[in-house]
């Protein structure tokens, strides 16, 4: 995150991270970084805000398809999402409701985070 190279400063140069997304810190979600930036300026737009994000609009998407009545229904409709594209990456619940199936080796260089490879189920 922005927040970890403020603290590491020069000595993150050349670290090498494995995350689960890169939302904010790449152009493939630059739209949806620009728009949180513009309506809350002060939200450090990184993978924490972006996931946090993604699920509360799969539950939005559920909500507007299911009628659900309880916390089970909607536990049992999450357990169903298959391959929701969010900001974060391509979200394929399991059967203990882990998410976003996928890894991301990254670099960071110069200031910024780099994808090196990303690693998909």
């Amino acid at each position: 995150t922005p927040e970890y190279l403020q603290l590491a400063k020069e000595t993150a140069e050349g670290s090498i991270v494995l995350i689960d997304s890169m939302a904010g810190m790449d152009e493939a979600s630059k739209a949806w970084t620009e728009k949180v930036k513009a309506v809350a300026p002060g939200t450090p737009v990184a993978f924490v805000v972006s996931t946090n994000y993604d699920g509360a609009m799969i539950v939005f998407d559920i909500l507007s398809k299911q009628d659900i009545k309880d916390g089970t229904a909607l536990r049992d409709a999450l357990l169903k999402v298959k391959d929701y594209n969010g900001v974060s990456g391509k979200y394929t619940f399991d059967a203990e409701g882990n998410g976003l199936h996928q890894g991301i080796i990254a670099k960071w260089e110069k200031g910024k985070l780099i994808q090196l490879k990303k690693i998909t189920k």
